[in-house]
């Protein structure tokens, strides 16, 4: 399913008191970042791990009563080569193909 957050977030059908349709399925967050992995850190660059920035939509996982699965995070796409990147959609299709 794909559909703007505004068309699946509702109240009465996502959460609230009778918004269960979302309940017990897993969310899975697929994202890249334009610098690479070694700027995202406590220490320096940008003072952020991903993972950090990535917590309001655990936030909504837990208010939709989804089970948050650990994110699939690509890093350095503004260089990243077409071979890498094809990659890495091979290492996310097998990864969802395991489970």
């Amino acid at each position: 399913m794909s559909a703007p957050p505004q068309h699946v977030l509702t109240h009465g059908w996502a959460y609230g008191s009778t918004g269960n349709a979302l309940h017990g399925k897993e969310l899975l967050i697929a994202v890249s970042t334009g610098a690479p992995a070694a700027r995202y850190t406590h220490e320096d660059g940008f003072k952020y791990q991903v993972t950090d920035l990535l917590r309001p939509f655990q936030a909504t996982s837990n208010l939709i009563g989804t089970r948050f699965v650990m994110s699939f995070v690509t890093a350095g796409a503004m260089t990243i080569s077409e071979a890498d990147l094809a990659a890495r959609a091979r290492e996310y299709a097998d990864d969802r193909l395991d489970e």
